[in-house]
């Protein structure tokens, strides 16, 4: 799947980042609900959708995806998800910062290595959520669970911690309680500039005026 960018919002743009720069962001829902029990995905992908729509901070950006990993709820190992790598699409070298500009993450690899650079923390209005507890249904690694939604009927689904900087911000214990959900944002750029190419994007040499050349400019 290829990510298009999409200009971010005044309300998302980072301090530290120049025209032309992408970026994503990420968020906790304010809202929580029982995924536990979802017998599809749909209503998963609908409330992270809904959830951004309704953001007096995300509100202006279209194509939020939830970050979880869903198995039928027959549990026989068939997938039905939108999982981290999904979410991510093509592009997995660029920074990512919560809703209130403070970096997470300088890349995708970056945010499932154990340690995030500061906690993803923030809702969709740029406010801390009271309950800590976020559904994934994810390893610390980003990968399905065994605890994924909509299959462990009986101990919980995998949930994790959007207060934490270490791996239990995606893998911290099984639920079957309301719990909160991850939703990251598409590939945003900073307006203005000249957009950074993708990380697959073909950078061809380039001879400079004293006939160096060079990988990219």
């Amino acid at each position: 799947m290829v990510i298009a960018q999409v200009d971010a919002p005044a309300a998302l743009q980072p301090g530290d980042l120049t025209p032309g720069q992408t970026f994503f962001v990420i968020f906790v829902t304010s809202g929580q609900v029982n995924y536990n029990e979802a017998l599809t995905s749909a209503a998963i992908d609908t409330d992270g959708v809904n959830a951004a729509a309704a953001g007096t901070e995300t509100s202006g950006v279209v194509g939020w995806r939830s970050l979880y990993a869903f198995e039928t709820s027959s549990g026989a190992g068939t997938l039905n998800t939108m999982d981290a790598t999904e979410a991510w699409g093509n592009v997995t070298d660029r920074p990512v910062y919560t809703t209130t500009g403070v970096r997470v993450a300088n890349d995708r690899a970056d945010m499932l290595d154990g340690t995030l650079l500061a906690a993803v923390g923030f809702d969709e209005n740029g406010a801390t959520p009271a309950n800590p507890e976020v559904y994934t249904g994810l390893t610390s690694a980003g990968e399905i669970d065994v605890g994924a939604l909509g299959t462990n009927l009986i101990t919980g689904s995998g949930s994790g911690l959007n207060n934490s900087t270490t791996g239990t911000w995606l893998e911290n214990t099984n639920a079957g309680f309301p719990r909160h959900l991850y939703v990251l944002s598409p590939l945003l750029v900073i307006p203005g500039g000249e957009p950074e190419p993708d990380s697959d994007e073909l950078c061809l040499p380039i001879v400079t005026d004293r006939g160096n050349a060079i990988t990219c400019l």
